[in-house]
């Protein structure tokens, strides 16, 4: 579901070389049938840990393995890559106007994002709340009467776009989730719904009441892989950081990120 119970205090974002070939074999004099019996046994054992050959790994899944010195982690299906986008950003504003100008559609701040980060075409829903919650049937004249009227927290809305991609306009979603929202913190959470590079996207962005007039904003990126064909680790690493930078032109304090 969408809810949440109640507001945390932090969001955790948390070959064997034979000595025998076929050729060998055939042209040397000195092969005698125990060399014959060693390098039978030698194929017909298993590894430890193998029921049968079908379980070794693939020659690709190898070759990517040898291509990682180390240098970056092993990537493993949709388990989850938790990183920084923006940390300890200081906002000069109170944390009722942050919040405000993140949750309106209309405002400003939002309205001049969405132009920088070059989607056309925005469609918004109206904000939900999940059912046999008390603001389930509110209704107000507007967006900003229903924010400035009391706590978000579990209200959900989609937002639909298009992007363009290869010399043609892609549609796309992503859907925000309010974590929490009260005197000092707004927390909240924008799921994209389609994989980007073979990684499907969470953003949680969190800004709590610093002082009477600031407030810190702190946003995390989660990316899970989730590619049919992992065996190139190189390849993956190459998409994973593209997709990070990405995030963080979108959602970082450079340039026209959103902090």
């Amino acid at each position: 579901g969408y809810s949440s119970s109640e507001c945390n205090d932090d969001i955790k974002f948390t070959r064997n070389q034979y000595p025998y070939s076929s050729r060998g074999a055939a042209n040397s004099s000195n092969n005698s049938g125990s060399d014959l019996l060693l390098l039978t046994g030698r194929h017909a054992s298993l590894p430890e840990g193998r029921k049968s050959w079908g379980d070794m790994p693939s020659r690709d899944y190898l070759r990517g393995q040898a291509g990682n010195d180390g240098s970056f982690p092993n990537y493993v299906h949709s388990q989850v890559l938790v990183r920084d986008i923006a940390t300890d950003v200081q906002l000069p504003l109170p944390l009722p106007l942050c919040r405000v100008l993140l949750l309106d559609s209309s405002s400003p701040v939002i309205a001049q994002w969405e132009s920088d980060r070059g989607d056309v075409n925005f469609s918004k829903s109206d904000w939900t709340f999940p059912p046999a919650t008390p603001r389930e049937l509110e209704r107000h004249d507007s967006e900003h009467q229903l924010i400035a009227s009391g706590s978000m927290m579990g209200a959900h809305r989609t937002t639909t776009f298009e992007r363009h991609r290869n010399g043609s306009f892609l549609q796309l979603s992503e859907t925000q989730i309010i974590d929490c929202d009260d005197s000092e913190k707004l927390a909240f959470t924008v799921s994209e719904r389609s994989p980007r590079r073979g990684f499907s996207i969470k953003v949680r962005i969190q800004l709590r009441s610093s002082q009477e007039n600031a407030c810190e904003a702190t946003v995390l990126g989660e990316i899970r892989p989730v590619g049919k064909n992992m065996s190139n680790q190189g390849a993956v690493h190459k998409a994973f950081l593209l997709v990070l930078k990405e995030i963080k032109e979108r959602y970082g304090t450079e340039g026209g990120g959103l902090m």
